[in-house]
């Protein structure tokens, strides 16, 4: 297992929790694939296996993503040694008394209902109904800001309006005020240079020899101006990205060519959606 650039971002973000022997509660806006369900089904995986009587959530509005889980934790759990893990027992129990629940097609109301789990992760969250009472008034209420508490909220916007965007601007203007519950991570789609573009895409539309001299359009210019300024001054990224940190010239082609395929068809406001465009900024 080789982690992302994301991955790697999303890691130093939880340590610096970790170090701090505090919770872990983060709402996390991204682009799409970053691998932030991924890294936080293998953290909740091992602390299922090594932390006896965990209880932990795991619920996304979409079934696929919920059967995407599942696999994720079969794989790794599969892949343990047997004299290391503990015995897998029915109904997402296991034999060292940790218990995890794999939720589909939520609900408005039930998540985790009557019982109050230390690790949860709930995605989509631009698609769950009825946000106020599921989250705020039912999910929050029930858990506990300790130690043992690691809570990941994640979605890929949504628009900007409505709850998310909502709870989104609230965090990031409370949070360095020291009065949010919920740490703003925005995870943008340049942190994913081995996706964004993959090197078969590279080789079968390869970037042309004047790009940056006469094909640089300016929406595209100043596209990558704002990654570069976002990058460059939030700490988290900063910090696995580098200070100094510029798009690379196959990026800045990658999405020049699908904005622009996005505007034939009249699709750029879908294509900016499925990049996480920081909207909410």
């Amino acid at each position: 297992f080789q982690n992302r650039l994301s991955q790697q971002i999303y890691d130093t973000v939880i340590a610096d929790f970790d170090l701090k022997q505090v919770s872990i509660e983060l709402l996390v806006l991204k682009a799409r694939q970053v691998g932030i369900t991924t890294k936080t089904a293998l953290k909740f995986l091992h602390r299922l296996l090594f932390m006896p009587h965990t209880q932990a959530v795991m619920a996304s509005v979409m079934a696929e993503k919920s059967e995407l889980i599942g696999r994720i934790l079969n794989t790794a759990y599969n892949r343990c040694p047997w004299w290391l893990v503990p015995q897998r027992m029915p109904k997402g129990a296991y034999s060292n008394g940790s218990v995890l629940s794999i939720q589909s097609g939520m609900q408005a109301t039930g998540i985790a209902q009557g019982w109050t789990p230390t690790c949860i992760h709930v995605s989509e969250l631009a698609d769950i109904p009825k946000p106020e009472k599921v989250i705020e008034e039912g999910l929050l209420r029930a858990t506990h800001s300790s130690r043992n508490l690691f809570l990941v909220f994640e979605g890929t916007g949504g628009g900007n309006t409505g709850w998310l965007a909502k709870t989104w601007r609230s965090a990031k203007t409370d949070w360095p005020k020291g009065l949010s519950r919920l740490c703003p991570i925005f995870i943008p789609w340049a942190m994913v240079p081995d996706l964004y573009p993959e090197p078969d895409w590279v080789r079968k539309f390869p970037v042309p020899e004047d790009f940056l001299s006469r094909q640089l359009q300016e929406v595209t210019r100043q596209h990558v101006r704002r990654c570069e300024l976002y990058i460059r001054n939030t700490p988290y990224l900063a910090k696995v990205a580098g200070a100094d940190w510029k798009m690379p010239v196959e990026q800045q082609w990658f999405w020049q060519f699908n904005y622009l395929q996005a505007c034939k068809n009249n699709t750029q406001k879908i294509w900016l959606a499925q990049m996480a465009s920081d909207d909410f900024e």
